[in-house]
């Protein structure tokens, strides 16, 4: 067979490249027969080249087939790069709970690296009429010749919340229309993309990824890395007790993999994939505390004499001096054995709140209390 052969497809016999590649195809592949069916002349040729086109793709795929030492060299060169691991993963509650995964960019890199691939979405049909369009997302293994697709309908309305409802706005401007049908399909194509790709070099792209974010940026200090960390979530709203608190250590403890983890939620938050509200703790002030009721001394009573088989229990300041007891920890001494263990002061404060109630806000007001400090000492040994 020559290029001549291709005429029908719309090809001319004088097209270069043809020949050789029409004449090397795989044994058993047979040229898909040429488009007859009724319509006008331009459109018979633009289907006829499009099929032409798919068979040379096709062809050429299973001629120059990709290598595997090329293709992980390829895979590993694009994540080490820290651009890419910074985008590489989101973050979306889900039933109640968080799930994280690699995002789009992630998928259609690993397509690119992984070669003979293509991938692809479509808008089918738009019904304004019933507000809603018909897409396909899809990927097509060239070399194995495998195709996925998935096809879906995207309401022309998007989810808002009003008042701590949630609601679904219509859309009227083609441009959000547009907008709401390319996000839909694009994170239909990176379920597409991710399913036809092998499963154990997915997972070799996907754990290289978060190694990167654990290391970060090329020749960059963790301090400063920790540093840029709690500045940028200050932009977005969250103060650095907060993200404290939910580690359970201080920035100064602050290693890689919550540098890693606090990379993918500032990008799911920047996104608007979740808030907040979904991952930190609210800041608990003193005026977010409930006042302390006020209770009248009772009345004075004739001391009572105990009877001599009974225990009394000493007084938590037996000197009466108002000054703390020599054995009762001072709040110097709770803070250099939690810094010691590493544990954070609301988290101290949370777990004396859990024995004693509320009340606690301060370590000097758990300081000041004996069994407070005793309790919170024992505690701290016990980590």
């Amino acid at each position: 067979m020559t290029a001549t052969d291709l005429e029908p497809y719309g090809y001319g016999a004088d097209d270069e490249g043809l020949d050789g590649l029409v004449n090397q195809r795989p044994p058993g592949m047979a040229l898909p027969s040429p488009v007859t069916d009724a319509g006008s002349e331009s459109t018979k040729v633009e289907m006829a080249r499009a099929v032409a086109e798919i068979y040379a793709a096709v062809a050429s795929a299973q001629q120059i087939p990709r290598r595997p030492s090329v293709v992980r060299q390829r895979m590993r060169a694009s994540t080490d790069s820290y651009k890419l691991s910074e985008v590489a993963f989101y973050k979306v509650p889900r039933g109640g709970q968080t799930a994280t995964g690699l995002t789009v960019k992630a998928a259609r890199e690993l397509g690119v690296c992984y070669g003979n691939f293509r991938y692809g979405m479509a808008e089918l049909n738009r019904d304004d009429d019933l507000g809603r369009s018909e897409m396909m997302a899809w990927a097509w293994d060239l070399e194995a010749n495998a195709w996925m697709d998935s096809k879906f309908i995207v309401p022309h309305r998007r989810d808002v919340t009003v008042n701590g409802q949630k609601q679904q706005k219509p859309l009227l401007s083609l441009q959000d229309i547009r907008e709401s049908n390319t996000n839909m399909a694009a994170r239909a194509m990176r379920s597409v993309i991710l399913a036809l790709l092998p499963p154990h070099y997915v997972d070799e792209a996907e754990e290289r990824l978060k190694r990167t974010l654990e290391r970060g940026p090329k020749g960059e200090d963790i301090e400063v890395r920790r540093t840029k960390a709690a500045a940028a979530f200050e932009r977005l709203g969250v103060s650095q007790s907060q993200i404290e608190t939910k580690l359970g250590r201080s920035i100064d403890d602050w290693d890689g993999y919550d540098l890693a983890e606090l990379t993918i939620i500032r990008g799911a938050l920047a996104r608007r994939e979740i808030t907040a509200a979904d991952e930190f703790p609210p800041e608990v002030t003193l005026s977010d505390l409930p006042p302390v009721p006020t209770v009248d001394p009772p009345a004075a009573e004739e001391p009572t004499a105990a009877p001599p088989e009974a225990q009394v229990e000493p007084p938590a300041d037996p000197d009466g001096d108002g000054q703390p007891d020599a054995d009762r920890p001072t709040q110097d001494d709770l803070r250099a054995a939690l810094k010691a263990k590493k544990i954070t002061v609301p988290n101290a404060l949370k777990q004396v709140r859990k024995m004693h109630g509320d009340g606690f806000a301060t370590l000097e007001s758990v300081a000041n209390h004996a069994e407070a400090g005793l309790d919170l000492a024992d505690w701290i040994d016990q980590q």
